[in-house]
């Protein structure tokens, strides 16, 4: 019995000193995973900011109603939330995929959007946008919730000098909208993409502000959610008109709960 006891003691220690070791190797994993983690991170943040140095904004991020400012609230309707931090920049990219490189410069644009519940819930059909057209840049978020609430966001800026002529919201359905056949608000799904989408808001003193984009290339047509891009023209009724090459849209047709 002795002998038997020093023996399961001797396991014992073996197994005790085995664990030691894998507690040992695992926290020299853990603290080489933490490192490794440390430096990968690094790295991503050095990549990004030698990127953003190549992405200048031109004018002020602002959010559904408002420029960027204490108090301003986010939402866009209830439930879902929305930032537009580059509403205009000038961009390049230079990128290298495998033994593939490529390069090129235009202007950039950047937004967040968020929700506290399936989205499906919150918006029932929206049309999103952005442009550059002769020298305003102009970004729309036209959203029917499902409760029915209409909201048009509008923003609009000079980009050479950055001043912002509006950056609002207004219940008006009218105000953003698509057209060619089959082309109904809000949107159901089944709606056939639009040839295109017209925009036309009443800025006050400012004018009318009125621009129409045709879609060239519709790519990306998906249960739910499409999206194109195709040349716009338009300018302030009365005023100078302009043309440039490249609009970008997309829009959201969900169920009705």
């Amino acid at each position: 019995m002795p002998g038997e006891l020093g023996q399961l003691s001797l396991h014992q220690s073996l197994l005790r000193n085995q664990l030691v070791g894998l507690e040992l190797v695992a926290a020299e994993t853990s603290v080489q995973r933490h490192h490794q983690l440390a430096r990968d991170r690094y790295l991503w943040k050095s990549y990004l900011a030698r990127q953003r140095e190549s992405i200048f904004t031109t004018v002020a991020p602002h959010y559904t109603c408002g420029t960027d400012a204490a108090g301003v609230n986010e939402k866009n309707v209830e439930g879902v939330a929305w930032a537009n931090a580059l509403p205009d920049a000038e961009a390049t990219v230079d990128l290298k995929l495998g033994d593939t490189s490529m390069s090129f410069s235009g202007y950039g644009y950047h937004d967040k959007t968020w929700v506290d519940r399936p989205f499906q819930e919150a918006i029932q059909a929206a049309f999103w946008g952005h442009a550059r057209l002769g020298p305003y840049a102009v970004v729309w978020w036209h959203s029917h919730a499902q409760d029915g609430t209409e909201i048009s966001s509008e923003y609009l800026a000079t980009y050479e000098d950055g001043h912002v002529i509006a950056s609002r919201c207004v219940d008006r359905a009218n105000n953003t909208l698509g057209w060619g056949e089959g082309q109904i608000w809000p949107l159901v799904p089944g709606t056939p993409a639009p040839a295109g989408m017209i925009i036309r808001w009443d800025l006050g003193d400012a004018g009318v502000f009125v621009a129409n984009i045709t879609s060239k290339n519709i790519f990306v047509t998906i249960s739910f959610w499409q999206a194109g891009r195709g040349p716009v023209s338009g300018g302030f009724v009365g005023g100078e008109q302009y043309t440039d090459e490249t609009g970008l849209w997309s829009l959201n047709q969900l169920p009705k709960l």
